[in-house]
Parts: structure tokens; C-alpha cells; sequence
């Protein structure tokens, strides 16, 4: 990086007009990685290929597989690289068709500047929305896809020298990048030049939302997955010509041209339904009347506290909206009887040190009233910084290791904080 950037970009370049693996057997398909500066020996780009070859031997010719024969770009969806993460088989055509939909929506074509690994669907088309415009991606990163703010400022003003008015600039951030940029004036003031930021990876706080709104950003928050071939919800709607709906257990399912084909090492996910595929994803949410989409949290992240359901993206949701915590998570903690429910908080820079025991008190109050007492963390501990995988995920195990530690906690069994 940036050089295997320009070089990967060269070949996505390649697939997308020559027409790709589907249509040109001799073309390769092609399998992002990252260098392995990260992940160790056991995730180099050579160790991955060979993980992934050896997968679609085991799974090929069983029911309900992609066919690699219609296969143009292999991704893995988040997770570890050589592991449980699935095999995502996507084509030309849905690279496209996800690209083409964005800058429609956002108003045209663009300079991109890259802010995420491009390994990961929502850097990778970053790549694919600056193909298709005609310009050069830029890149802000240090070396292995670190994020760089300097590198941000840098690249936004070469991109903002190489606009000159003509074409319209784009970046992508996730949540905690935004956190940082909003942290620098000089940032700031980089930032304030894009027609368009869009922001995903994971929910973003209420309050930095309407911070960086309040100062003129034009940002736009994302919900998509490897599989959709990155975000196709955009400010809670739906891209145009992408379909939403809920399955009678609150599960999204998604349609469109945007989909993969399928998993490589998987059975199918889809549901189809008069001639329509839809995907039916692991996540759980609310169509409002006028079809917004809210998602509320994640099938496998369902919890039973008690004996009741609690569903943690509902009680994270709470607790980003105060304005003395920037982030949280919650998550199950084991225990010798049952499990109980644990919160992680990233208290923000205007929260005092300890953090408030009776802020605590007024959160658990607010949790209780809207979702039930189930809901309520009985371990709460806070740390400068949630434990991240990926291009911005909160890592939950790291998570829960951190709330099962010895240690001060927060709230009525302690009023001391953890840092």
C-alpha cells in the first residue's frame, strides 16, 4: 500500500471491462486479501488463496453452492480470513449495478478518496465507484489499510486540486474515523470539502451524527454487507431498484441486482419468492410506514437474560444517544448460574473521570422503561476505546474478556470505572 492499491486497482479495472471470469474463462477471478502485515504468516495473501482454493474443492458440486463458473470476485464477509468467514461469490454485474446506484444517488460521478481496506466490499468499491467515474482513487492509508489523518488532509486536497469543480468528491468513513476527524481542526476543515461522506460498518452515535451535521457535513449513514456488495440502505432508505422486507421473525431480506451470487463454502441464504431472490440476512429490524429500515441488531446476537429476550443493538442504541458516551457495547456474560448482561462504554471527551455513577443510574432507568429491566446491563465497565476488528466492528469477544476481567465496575455493584 498504496502500490498494492494502484495494482489491485488495475485488476479490477481489467474485470470490469473485459468482461470478467463469467464471461472470459480465461480471466481470473479475482480474491482481495490483505498483506498480512496485520494477521501474521496465517493470513498472507498466499495462505489465504490457498485456504480459498481448497474450500470451493470441498464444497464444490454440492446443493445450494455458488458456481464458481459465474464467479468474477471472491470475498469473505467479516471475521477471521481463514476461518469461519464465509466464501462470498460476487460478479461483474453486482459490483456494478451496487456502484452505479450510489452515484446516482449521490449525484454523479466522482473522486474517491480511500479511507477503508480495500480487501473489505466497502473499500473494494470505493475502487469500483472511481473506475466507473474515470478518475484516480486516492489513498489514506498507511501501510497495512491503517487509517491515517494525515494522509486524509493530504489526499483531500489533491483530490479537491484534481475536482477543480468538474466532478464531485466522495469518501467513506466508519464511525470511529469520523470520531478522529472531528477531533482535528485541521480534519475539519479537509472534510467540509465533500459533497458526500457516507458512514457505515457499524451504528453510529447519535450525538457524533449530529455533530458532524451540525457543521455542514453531508453525510450519509450505510447499512450493506459483503453480500450486498456493500451498503445499499442509505439514510434508513433503500437504493433505487433495491427491495426491502421482514420475514414474520423481524429478519431483513433484501433484493436486488446488487446481491451476490452466493457463498462458496455455504448453503444458499435466499428465499425466492415469484421469480425474486431475496436474501435473507442476519439481522433484525423495523420497516417504518414510509419505508424506512431501522435495524435493531443481529439474529446471532439475540440474547436470553432471565428467561426473556433482549436484544443488544436496542440497549447500545440507548446509550450512544447520551452525549457523555461515544460508544458501547453489550454483550452476554457467562456465569455459574446464568448468563447476565454486560456493558462496555467508550465515555466521550467531555465525560468526566470516573464516569458518573449516577449518569449510570439514569441510563438503566431509560433502558428499563423503554425495554424492560431484563435489558439492563449488570456489568458495566468503561475503557478508552472499543476493542475493533475489521474495518470498524466492535470485537465482542474482546468485548466480553474485558467484562469478565477483574476489575472496578460501574454501577450498583461499584462507583468506580475501569480504564
Amino acid at each position: 500500500m498504496p502500490d498494492n492499491i494502484a495494482r489491485f486497482t488495475r485488476e479490477l479495472a481489467g474485470l470490469i471491462t473485459e468482461g470478467g471470469h463469467s464471461v472470459n474463462p480465461s480471466h481470473p477471478i479475482l480474491v482481495p486479501v490483505d498483506d498480512g502485515a496485520e494477521g501474521g504468516p496465517d493470513s498472507s495473501p498466499e495462505r489465504v488463496i490457498q485456504e480459498v482454493e481448497k474450500q470451493c474443492r470441498q464444497w464444490a458440486g454440492k446443493e445450494q453452492v455458488a458456481d464458481l463458473a459465474q464467479t468474477d470476485l471472491i470475498a469473505h464477509t467479516s471475521g477471521t480470513t481463514t476461518g469461519n468467514s464465509k466464501l462470498v461469490s460476487l460478479t461483474r454485474e453486482a459490483l456494478l449495478a451496487s456502484a452505479r446506484a450510489t452515484l446516482d444517488y449521490l449525484g454523479g460521478p466522482g473522486h474517491w478518496v480511500v479511507t477503508l481496506p480495500v480487501h473489505h466490499i466497502a473499500g473494494l468499491q470505493m475502487l469500483t465507484r472511481a473506475i466507473i467515474s474515470g478518475t484516480q482513487p486516492l489513498v489514506a492509508q498507511r501501510p497495512a489499510g491503517r487509517f491515517s489523518l494525515p494522509q486524509f488532509i493530504a489526499a483531500t486536497r489533491q483530490a479537491a486540486e484534481q475536482q477543480a469543480g468538474a466532478l464531485r468528491l466522495y469518501t467513506s468513513l466508519v464511525p470511529r474515523q469520523l470520531e478522529r476527524i472531528m477531533g482535528d481542526a485541521q480534519a475539519v476543515a479537509a472534510v467540509r470539502r465533500y459533497d458526500a461522506i457516507l458512514v457505515g460498518g457499524q451504528a453510529t452515535p447519535a450525538p457524533l451524527l449530529q455533530a458532524a451535521r451540525n457543521i455542514g457535513l453531508q453525510i450519509f449513514t450505510t447499512y450493506g454487507s459483503t453480500e450486498t456488495a456493500a451498503g445499499c440502505v442509505y439514510n434508513s432508505f433503500p437504493l433505487p431498484g433495491v427491495k426491502l422486507r421482514l420475514s414474520a421473525d423481524g429478519v431483513i431480506q433484501i433484493a436486488g441486482e446488487q446481491l451476490m451470487s452466493g457463498y462458496l463454502n455455504a448453503p444458499s441464504p435466499f428465499v425466492e419468492e415469484n421469480g425474486i431472490r431475496w436474501l435473507e440476512t442476519s439481522d433484525l429490524g423495523r420497516l417504518g410506514s414510509d419505508g424506512s429500515l431501522q435495524v435493531t441488531g443481529r439474529t446471532d446476537d439475540l440474547l436470553i437474560i432471565g428467561g426473556l429476550k433482549v436484544q443488544p443493538g436496542l440497549v447500545e442504541e440507548i446509550l450512544r444517544s447520551h452525549p457523555l458516551i461515544s460508544d458501547a457495547a453489550v454483550v452476554a456474560i457467562q456465569s455459574e448460574t446464568s448468563p447476565r448482561l454486560g456493558a462496555l462504554l467508550a465515555p466521550s471527551s467531555s465525560a468526566p473521570n470516573p464516569f458518573p455513577a449516577q449518569t449510570w443510574r439514569q441510563l438503566a432507568d431509560a433502558i428499563s422503561s423503554q425495554l424492560g429491566h431484563a435489558s439492563v446491563p449488570q456489568i458495566v465497565k468503561t475503557t478508552p476505546a472499543l476493542p475493533l476488528r475489521g474495518i470498524g466492528k466492535v470485537d465482542r469477544a474482546a468485548a466480553r474478556a474485558l467484562l469478565s476481567a477483574p476489575g472496578g465496575r460501574l454501577g450498583a455493584e461499584s462507583a468506580t470505572s475501569e480504564e
